[in-house]
């Protein structure tokens, strides 16, 4: 399937990518989810390598692109693995999925979208779901405190801004950000890791003619058990 024939994004997110040969994730198959997974650009990353893949957004029309895309690629190189693009809330679909068991569950750039409450929730519903098994792996990207959108809006709860900024299209949006340190600890409130790695990631990036400085964290991690509390 050529790159120019996919509806929607072509390539998966670059830390994505690097997540998946550096975990060696190549070389063995299961099951990967992700929320905010747009038309499953990342997830067809997985799915090209035999992966079972459910993604999860609430944008339908991108979820309709990407079912053809998957449906096309695995009719081209007959493929036998599943794809599953489901339209709903990200804590809706965790409240409602109890006992769905993951490999890997990809979050790259969606928490920032939930407020600071909302993603302790989230967190603590995906425990109490038990979709994390001992050497499940978790990957993250969100924003950086240094990220430039930090502090552009009406505070709403800790570190959550209702933005009110027009150059990304995100005017109204709900951003949170944090840092590399709350991140993590986030995560590990709920799951006992084996190991963790942590990055930050500065860049550039023209939006509407102007240049602005974007700030991520990157986190990922494999579970060794929850945490009792």
């Amino acid at each position: 399937m050529l790159l120019k024939d996919l509806e929607g994004l072509k390539f998966p997110d670059d830390y994505v990518i690097k997540f998946f040969f550096k975990e060696k994730l190549d070389v063995s198959t299961g099951r990967v989810l992700e929320f905010g997974c747009s038309n499953g650009n990342n997830l067809m990353l997985f799915f090209q390598f035999g992966w079972e893949v459910i993604g999860v957004d609430k944008d339908k029309k991108l979820l309709e692109m990407g079912s053809r895309n998957f449906a096309k690629c695995r009719k081209e190189h007959n493929l036998s693995n599943q794809f599953d693009l489901i339209c709903q809330d990200m804590i809706d679909f965790v409240k409602s999925h109890g006992g769905l068991v993951l490999d890997v569950l990809l979050l790259p750039n969606i928490i920032c979208y939930l407020s600071y409450s909302q993603i302790l929730e989230f967190f603590r519903e995906i425990k109490k779901a038990g979709m994390l098994k001992k050497g499940s792996l978790i990957f993250i990207r969100t924003r950086d405190l240094k990220d430039y959108r930090f502090g552009k809006g009406e505070r709403i709860d800790s570190n959550t801004y209702r933005l009110k900024i027009g150059e990304t299209g995100e005017n109204g949006c709900i951003n949170t950000f944090l840092s590399p340190e709350e991140l993590a600890g986030i995560v590990e409130k709920n799951f006992e890791l084996e190991y963790k790695h942590l990055f930050e990631c500065y860049f550039d990036n023209r939006q509407m003619d102007r240049l602005v400085g974007n700030a991520d964290i990157i986190f990922w991690g494999k579970v060794q058990n929850t945490t009792k509390a």
